[in-house]
């Protein structure tokens, strides 16, 4: 991603406390957006305050951080990653030579519970010592999933960041299992759900997952969620009919079929209760959409 487009998004940060993109995310925890920086002589000139949440780690290059009343700037080096709290004015750049960088904005409850348990200090935003490595791959998967936009790409992108802060945040991937507990679970409900979207096991049995009954796991989902484990299996059985009505030339009983509605009357109710329309109303507005003459291009 080239600089501009990073301080056009970091300006609509600075602007509004709610920039979030349309979709799913996980409880606690938005990724806004992410990229990556390779630039020679990169510097964001005066200091910034965001509205929002963000990490940022330097893969390349030496630098300095500054907030007003810094005595002395706090060096950055190859390496280290460090955070940038809502409403701290800052300043950040290279010394000298190349600098590259990986960055994600983002927001939720999850940063301010991790400053309230003491995990992030404002005063000491950089951190260092943790696995180089796993951090930059980690960087690099929310990129990905952001450029290819699957239907999933947010919840996915943001339980990336989840678990790199648990790895780079020291004592918070023990104190995580007490703050979060809930929203782990939660999870990996979703992700059992996401892989079995086509599967014709019951959700009782996609959700077998040892120590734990279906009414607790249900119980919890619901309360984090406000969806049953079912209700969300339908949402996203549902969003998978609505790309396939658009880029296939499958019958809406075969498409319903194969994401797992057996019953077509079912299928029809829970469709136009998601969408406000019939599966073929759906259907006829995206061809309608292709072939609008009123369009410019």
């Amino acid at each position: 991603m080239n600089i501009m487009l990073y301080k056009l998004i970091m300006s609509a940060s600075d602007k509004s406390e709610t920039f979030k993109r349309p979709g799913k995310t996980i409880p606690g925890l938005s990724v806004i957006a992410s990229g990556k920086i390779i630039h020679e002589d990169f510097n964001i000139e005066g200091f910034r305050i965001l509205h929002n949440y963000a990490v940022v780690f330097v893969s390349m290059g030496q630098g300095e951080f500054y907030t007003p009343g810094q005595e002395a700037p706090l060096r950055l080096k190859e390496g280290d990653l460090f955070f940038l709290a809502p409403g701290t004015p800052h300043r950040y750049g290279p010394v000298e030579g190349s600098w590259t960088q990986y960055w994600v904005v983002f927001s939720g409850k999850i940063g301010e519970l991790l400053e309230e348990g003491g995990y992030l200090d404002r005063d000491a935003p950089v951190l260092s010592g943790f696995r180089r490595w796993d951090v930059q791959s980690a960087f690099e998967e929310m990129i990905a999933f952001s450029e290819r936009k699957p239907l999933d790409y947010q919840i996915q992108t943001s339980v990336i960041l989840y678990r790199m802060l648990l790895s780079v945040i020291p004592g918070v991937s023990e104190a995580g299992t007490s703050f979060n507990a809930k929203e782990e679970l939660t999870e990996e409900i979703k992700g059992r759900l996401h892989e079995n979207l086509l599967s014709r096991r019951s959700v009782k049995d996609i959700l077998s997952i040892r120590g734990y009954s279906y009414n607790y796991l249900r119980a919890i989902f619901k309360q984090v969620t406000d969806y049953s484990p079912i209700q969300y299996q339908n949402r996203l059985r549902i969003e998978y009919v609505c790309e396939q009505l658009s880029f296939s030339n499958q019958s809406i009983k075969e498409i319903a079929y194969n994401a797992g509605f057996d019953d077509p009357q079912y299928f029809s109710r829970m469709f136009k209760k998601t969408t406000g329309i019939s599966p073929g109303q759906y259907r006829r507005s995206i061809i309608g959409s292709f072939t609008d003459k009123s369009t410019p291009f």
